[in-house]
């Protein structure tokens, strides 16, 4: 029985080498390749935190042991790490408290093959390699080399001691000179690697990672104080180099499975060297975090209802999507230049010229990039109209929905109508000129419009969503949000939309107002006789609920309570948002009371 226990063969653990930025989105990347792909995800450890039952026996104690994933979540988030530790499981996804209990996976050519496609998928992830160290990390080498020299089946599993090889140390936050590096490199002596050195193409690749306390601590491990002032005053890369001789927090090892390929998508999408962009187009790493949580795919339908410049488009056609894109302001995707456009045959009591059919080879500016990036034939159109007013006629065709609705920060949401009680004459439209043509028909006509409160946009978008959407679809979006007055609440719940979220959810912090990616899937419900419900259409009808001065000028300070229909209910954080912007965000917390004579 002990022989037959010790042939069983244990799961291969993997160390994700990710990128400082956008600490809050890594899970969520991570969930949604996993989803795609059909395989499940456990995380075990990041920095010196991990989870209960992933702890493995070294020579001292050493680490933080959380009692949940949720807290695991939390601190991944933090982005104190730029490493983590996973294993492969069945299933779909993250692993969560809340599902049942995940199989390890311990087919290594199995599991070595899902971990090459999160480096072809995920954009946070630099390199995975299989894990060497003990969980959740060492603290010094030589914690590092008595764990490593009794368990030699590390390396020689796949016989990688007989192959040619090469190290690889990294260090995160701090510059390790040369002559460190070989320092270092050659106390692994004990590891008997009798095969050549391959600098260029070896075989095997030995991962080495030494990581320091980044700037964002106070208490920094490099203490400026001591430096002269000729070596503070030669910049950034100097002052990193004197970082030499500061003692890593943590060190990891591992052998190579593959760099991260698809990183170099950030560089390829960047905005600065597209040829048609406005001041709103989003920065190519969002972009493509947001198009990674719709699962785009070869042959799946996703659209964008605020398209602007198109630059959610081009990320989600680059996986093989087909996309398309409207907006109720088509100067936005049409961009300046002669486009093609036809008026059609003139009446003969038309006084006036009108041009004729104008020829653009190159297209609207939308078509232009997608010709850069070689995704044209991914773009069905784009088209110009207000999507509570859509021309959809039936629902369940799209397999994702992407947007970065307009908030206020550079333009705000606008809607088909007039605002009510303005300076200008009400005029009814369509309207009959002199010239015998209704005013919509004339060339460069724009549509009279009122601005669109931000919560009937969210609301009316989750909406939209559920009805267009195919089982398993997603709507994934920024929300704009007060921090002060952020609260998980705030997302509409809808029956047949269930949020996807991890930790403290995924966002982008400016200070006092941050913007929040809400990921929904519209998920299977079944009505009384077992059938699966259909719905309706939105009404796209306002909610009536008069935000104007709520938390800012009312007295109500916090927020939470109003006359109206919103009695008693939470206000949204994202509620009169644009105001709240053009207002700097007074504090809503209360102010002290003036003092009385």
């Amino acid at each position: 029985m002990i022989d037959q226990a010790k042939s069983i063969p244990s799961p291969q653990r993997y160390l994700l080498h990710l990128a400082k930025s956008h600490p809050t989105f890594r899970i969520a990347e991570l969930d949604s390749c996993a989803c795609l792909y059909g395989f499940g995800i456990r995380l075990l450890a990041t920095g010196d935190h991990y989870i209960s039952g992933a702890y493995q026996p070294s020579s001292s104690n050493w680490g933080h042991e959380l009692g949940s994933t949720s807290e695991l979540e939390d601190a991944i988030g933090q982005g104190d790490s730029a490493l983590l530790v996973i294993e492969f499981t069945t299933g779909q996804g993250v692993y969560k408290d809340s599902q049942s209990a995940c199989v390890p996976v311990v087919d290594t050519q199995k599991t070595d093959d899902w971990a090459r496609l999160l480096t072809q998928r995920c954009i946070l992830v630099k390199s995975i390699s299989h894990l060497f160290s003990p969980i959740p990390s060492s603290p010094n080498y030589k914690h590092l080399h008595d764990y490593m020299t009794p368990r030699r089946e590390l390396w020689q599993r796949n016989e990688d001691e007989q192959k040619e090889f090469a190290f690889n140390l990294t260090g995160i936050n701090k510059k390790i000179g040369f002559p460190r590096q070989r320092e270092t490199i050659e106390g692994f002596a004990f590891m008997d690697l009798t095969s050549k050195i391959n600098l260029k193409k070896p075989e095997v690749t030995y991962m080495l990672f030494e990581e320091c306390k980044s700037s964002r601590h106070e208490d920094s491990s490099l203490d400026v104080d001591n430096l002269d002032s000729d070596t503070v005053a030669k910049g950034k890369a100097k002052l990193e180099e004197a970082v030499e001789g500061v003692k890593p927090l943590r060190v990891f090892m591992g052998s190579l499975v593959a760099y991260g390929q698809a990183r170099q998508l950030v560089y390829k999408f960047a905005v600065k060297d597209r040829k048609f962009f406005g001041n709103t187009s989003m920065e190519s790493e969002m972009s493509l975090l947001m198009a990674g949580q719709t699962l785009a795919d070869q042959g799946k339908l996703v659209y964008d209802p605020f398209a602007g410049t198109g630059s959610l488009l081009y990320v989600c056609a680059n996986w093989g999507s087909y996309v398309m894109g409207s907006d109720i302001d088509g100067r936005q995707m049409r961009g300046k230049g002669r486009q093609m456009c036809s008026v059609g045959r003139r009446p003969s009591d038309v006084l006036i010229e009108l041009p004729r059919v104008i020829l653009d080879k190159t297209g609207p500016g939308v078509f232009r990039a997608a010709n850069q990036y070689g995704v044209r034939d991914k773009v069905l159109d784009c088209l110009t109209f207000d999507v509570t007013r859509n021309p959809w006629r039936r629902g369940e065709v799209l397999d994702a929905i992407i947007t970065d609705p307009p908030y206020g920060v550079r333009a705000g949401a606008k809607r088909l109508g007039r605002k009510e009680g303005g300076k200008k004459k009400q005029i009814l439209e369509p309207v009959k000129l002199p010239n015998g043509l209704w005013s919509h028909e004339m060339p460069g006509y724009i549509p009279a419009s009122r601005p669109y409160e931000m919560v009937d946009l969210v609301y009316d978008l989750v909406v939209f969503a559920r009805y267009m959407l195919v089982p398993g679809g997603r709507l994934v979006f920024f929300l704009p949000t007060f921090t002060e007055e952020w609260d998980p609440v705030d997302v509409p719940v809808v029956e047949g939309m269930r949020e996807i979220s991890f930790g403290q959810g995924s966002a982008q912090d400016y200070n006092k107002w941050s913007r929040r990616l809400i990921t929904l899937e519209k998920v299977k419900v079944v009505d009384e006789e077992g059938k699966a419900k259909k719905w309706d259409a939105p009404t796209f009808v306002p909610l009536e609920a008069d935000f104007t001065g709520m938390a800012i000028n009312d007295g109500d300070v916090s927020g939470e309570e109003d006359a109206g229909p919103r009695k008693g209910q939470k206000l949204p954080g994202h509620a009169n948002f644009r105001d709240k912007y053009l207002a700097g965000f007074p504090s809503s917390a209360p102010s002290t009371p003036p003092l009385r004579d």
